[in-house]
């Protein structure tokens, strides 16, 4: 070991830490900036060859020179060169975060050896432990790189870059011959060093022990089944969302793992796993290790998917793309939002900025296709749409869902030239598809979305509607917020500048956590009025209907806490009561079973309730408590529970429903979203005095109104002729809600929805099950698809739209501009200014 004098005056050794800190630093650049062009690892390869010649040449490689320590610096600038290496020559995907983690702090730990007998005892105690670790994962590396060391040997006496290969086993004899040094100046370090070695082997066994239990448990449950459900669906309700479930079914989509154990050079280290599912790739040694050891499920790669869509919404993941978009990131969200506290409405339009950041030197990725799913507030619509062409705004036309779907395909698929659409989901969604972004070029469009806001404790809640897509981690975003009537008691939890009494702007980096709440104000009965039609808020009454219930049936699953099943229970037991069993059908619930089924149910981490087996709704009483996790009916439609759902949607009566939670499951929004049941929330008092009164509210109202719950009010469509002052929002809210309210059947079910609801929803100009905007490069694009815009419809969407009244300063510039045209006008007239 070196003296402390020696310590400080080795040059050479300080050199090769500014050298790897130059290395480190160019590693780093594609993170924060922009990826780099093919080729740049030469750099890295150049300062590690640079650094090695000068140990070679200076002597400190002989033995007895003390060479030991620049060697570990040497080494780990190589293995900064593999890494980069890595992004051009693929041996292994990137790695998964934690194990990338762990080789920062190895590589950290490599370093300070050098002043290994300068560190307090406890600290050399950790450095050896890290050490034990180290070994192991250089080990790990060693063997999965182990299929490559032939071709790694003949290929170094061509192209000395193959040597990268065996980084990770010099890194592991060189650990060994640093810890036999040590072991002479105390048996302690050898413990130690021992002891790291231990608990990570340990550390991995306990993973892949888990990992056997976990897939045992899944592989049963699709076994045994669930009735009429498919075999994905009863695993997924075993599943605990959790870092092991997360992994098992990312297994081979996102990270790699064998195909099949018998072969391993042709799976764990030349496969490539499958890009059905849009997230980076990784490499994850315990998810490789724990498939090899442990095995995968049964389920299919579209089973995973489905259950990644349910447990974890990845639904944007998931979604059909027909171009890469893995270089795309959100650069800008500017967001102007209009808000009418007298009709609990606000309209908000996000326009978006995303960029192509690829720099390599192909062009695979050059044109890339940007994807976002907006998430919405429950009854909110899309009302407008744009994209910019050569610099100029382009507004969306409304048409129907297949004319714009097909223009879209055709035309990015074949043509590869300038569309983009916005299409309806189920589960108050919309996708949206940019096409296309170009390497090194930006694309900007622009969504507007009408919203109710939302009631809650008496306060009027507005929450900016958030999107997956290209990640938005470094965008900037502008937002405006403008009330029709100044807010009372606003509080919002966003740094706000007020411009005025009703507008207040933000500037900063993109959050879409924020919220703003007022205090309500009474709604508004003013009349919007469109080609003879006219549109009226009301507050909800809650009307009520006299019900006779006769049959309980109590939806369990795990967000149900057992003092709730006891409350419930005994708030109901004088009525015939059922829950769903293990095999999906209805069993009664008595006092002798009630805590075994429970139990059982609890287990469940979510439920799909089988309306269909209730074979008379207008007495039957569904009570439900969910989270967000469930599949949506889509993902079911084509089992036979989908069918019998469909079935159950199609009849006339309804069940009536009551959520004793806060939300709903993802199944039962779909189902209230086509208004399927009667709907009710609250605690188990007011559940108490329904049973007892014989009433239930009135779910969705008469056939001229559309209940919006969130916001606690009704619209509906009225008699007479009136003056229009309410914005034109209050008609597109009722007509898409009035779309779902009376075709969702039709919709959910997959059949032919009547003309009719096209026709509303074009004239209205809202994205619907039935309708889409989509922009067009050209008109004659539009005339090839037969994409014709309405003339008798509201268009899109604007800011400061119809019914809205200007500000007391803008009537001010208003005026202003009038006097100023007047003058102008009247001044060109006057005769002692002609010149002639």
């Amino acid at each position: 070991m070196q003296t402390d004098i020696q310590k400080q005056t080795d040059g050479l050794y300080i050199g090769g830490l500014v050298l790897l800190a130059i290395s480190f630093v160019l590693f780093c650049v594609p993170f924060f900036h922009q990826p780099v062009g093919n080729g740049f690892f030469v750099v890295h390869f150049s300062i590690t060859g640079l650094y090695f010649f000068i140990l070679l040449f200076s002597g400190r490689l002989r033995k007895g020179r003390e060479g030991l320590q620049p060697v570990f610096v040497f080494l780990l600038l190589f293995l900064v060169s593999a890494y980069a290496l890595n992004r051009e020559i693929s041996i292994f995907e990137p790695s998964a975060d934690w194990f990338t983690v762990l080789l920062l702090i190895v590589g950290v730990n490599y370093l300070l050896l050098y002043l290994f007998d300068l560190l307090p005892g406890w600290f050399q105690y950790l450095c050896c432990f890290i050490g034990g670790v180290a070994l192991v994962t250089f080990i790990y590396l060693s063997l999965y790189l182990f299929p490559t060391y032939l071709i790694g040997v003949i290929a170094s006496l061509f192209l000395g870059i193959s040597l990268h290969v065996f980084v990770p086993l010099l890194l592991c004899i060189y650990t060994l011959v640093f810890f036999r040094k040590i072991k002479a100046l105390s048996k302690q370090y050898l413990v130690w060093f021992r002891a790291g070695i231990v608990v990570s082997v340990l550390c991995v066994a306990l993973f892949v022990t888990a990992w056997g239990i976990r897939v045992h448990r899944i592989n049963k449950a699709m076994a045994v089944g669930s009735g009429d459900l498919p075999a994905w669906v009863s695993a997924a309700q075993k599943m605990k969302p959790g870092f092991i479930e997360n992994r098992i079914c990312k297994a081979g989509l996102v990270y790699d793992v064998p195909d099949n154990a018998d072969d391993l050079l042709g799976d764990i280290f030349w496969r490539m796993p499958s890009r059905s599912f849009d997230e980076q790739v990784k490499h994850d040694p315990l998810v490789l290790i724990a498939s090899l050891i442990a095995g995968k499920t049964d389920l299919s790669a579209s089973d995973r998917i489905n259950i990644l869509k349910s447990l974890y919404d990845s639904r944007h993941q998931a979604e059909e793309r027909l171009w890469t978009g893995e270089n795309l990131v959100t650069r800008f969200i500017n967001n102007n939002v209009e808000v009418w506290p007298q009709f609990r409405i606000a309209y908000s339009e996000l326009k978006i900025k995303v960029e192509n950041n690829n720099e390599a030197n192909n062009w695979r990725n050059n044109v890339q296709e940007a994807i976002y799913t907006f998430h919405m507030p429950e009854g909110s619509v899309v009302t407008s749409l744009s994209l910019w062409i050569n610099g100029v705004e382009e507004k969306g036309i409304l048409t129907t869902r297949s004319k714009a779907d097909n223009a879209y395909k055709t035309i990015v698929g074949r043509e590869v030239r300038d569309p983009s659409v916005v299409h309806w989901q189920e589960g108050n969604r919309v996708i949206v598809r940019v096409f296309p972004v170009d390497k090194g070029k930006y694309r900007e469009f622009k969504i507007g979305i009408t919203s109710p806001l939302r009631l809650l404790n008496n306060r009027l809640l507005y929450q900016p509607v958030y999107f997956d897509g290209p990640s938005a981690a470094t965008a900037k975003e502008e937002t405006k917020i403008r009330f029709m009537q100044k807010p009372v008691n606003m509080q919002t939890s966003a740094a706000f500048d007020p411009e005025s009494e009703t507008v207040f702007t933000r500037k900063g980096r993109f959050n879409a956590g924020w919220y703003i709440a007022i205090d309500k104000a009474p709604v508004n009965t003013a009349v919007f009025s469109f080609n003879g039609n006219h549109y009226r808020a009301f507050t909800n009454g809650h009307e009520k209907e006299p019900v006779d219930i006769k049959n309980v049936y109590l939806d369990i699953n795990a967000s149900w806490l057992p003092k709730e099943c006891s409350k419930v229970y005994s708030a109901v037991k004088r009525k015939n009561i059922f829950v769903v069993d293990e095999k999906g059908e209805l069993q009664a619930l008595t006092e002798q079973n009630a805590d075994r089924l429970f139990d059982a149910l609890r287990s469940n981490s979510f439920s799909l309730f089988p309306f269909s087996k209730i074979h008379d709704p207008a007495s039957a009483l569904v009570i439900t408590k969910s989270d967000i996790s469930s599949p949506l009916l889509e993902d079911i439609k084509n089992t036979e529970f989908g069918q019998l759902t469909k079935a159950y949607i199609s009849g006339r009566q309804k069940v009536h429903l009551f959520n004793i939670g806060t939300s709903l499951s993802p199944y039962l929004q779909s189902l209230k979203e086509v208004q399927s049941f009667n709907y009710a929330q609250g605690d188990v008092v007011l559940l108490e005095e329904l049973l007892h009164t014989h009433r239930y509210p009135v779910g969705y109202g008469r056939d001229n109104e559309v209940v919006l719950d969130t916001a606690d009010m009704i619209i509906r469509q009225v008699e007479g002729k009136q003056e229009s002052v309410a914005p034109d929002h209050l008609m597109r809210l009722f007509v898409y809600n009035s779309i779902l309210k009376k075709h969702g059947a039709a919709i959910l079910s997959g059949a032919d929805v009547e003309q009719d609801a096209i026709a509303e929803a074009e004239q209205a100009y809202v994205v619907s099950p039935v309708s889409s905007l989509v922009v067009l490069e050209s008109q004659r694009d539009y005339d090839r698809f037969d994409i014709k815009a309405s003339k008798d419809s509201l268009k899109n969407a604007s800011l400061a739209s119809k019914g809205a009244v200007p500000e007391p300063h803008e009537w001010a510039m208003i005026i202003i501009a009038v006097l100023l045209l007047l003058y102008v006008r009247y001044r060109s007239f006057d005769p002692s200014t002609d010149n002639v």
